[in-house]
């Protein structure tokens, strides 16, 4: 909402087609429902696999890049740092980025900004 909101009255960016409800001026466009849905479901998988924690504190995505349950030093915290980097951006794209591609191609058809 905040960022929707803040690019619709800062004049950020404009969505050039909605699908469903939408606020329409001569502003631009403001969707309620896409991308927003996909997005709230995008932040529930990913705030489950977060908070699917094991009997040692490890995420499952700790588990399987064999990240040890504690550690300390420089060379533990930035393979730590490295192993939730790239699990929060695979996340992204397989629950946010490749649907919402999906769904333009499917129900919104060609962009005029994408190619």
């Amino acid at each position: 909402m905040t960022a929707d909101g803040a690019a619709y009255f800062g004049h950020w960016w404009n969505y050039v087609k909605t699908f469903g409800p939408a606020l329409h001026t001569s502003k631009g466009q403001l969707a309620f429902l896409f991308p927003a849905i996909p997005f709230a479901i995008y932040g529930a998988i990913t705030l489950s696999i977060v908070a699917c924690v094991d009997d040692h504190g490890r995420r499952p995505f700790e588990r399987l890049t064999r990240l040890a349950p504690k550690g300390a030093g420089l060379t533990y915290e930035a393979r730590r740092a490295l192993t939730w980097a790239v699990a929060m951006n695979v996340c992204y794209g397989l629950f946010l980025t490749i649907p919402m591609v999906l769904i333009r191609l499917a129900f919104l058809g060609d962009s005029t900004l994408v190619p």
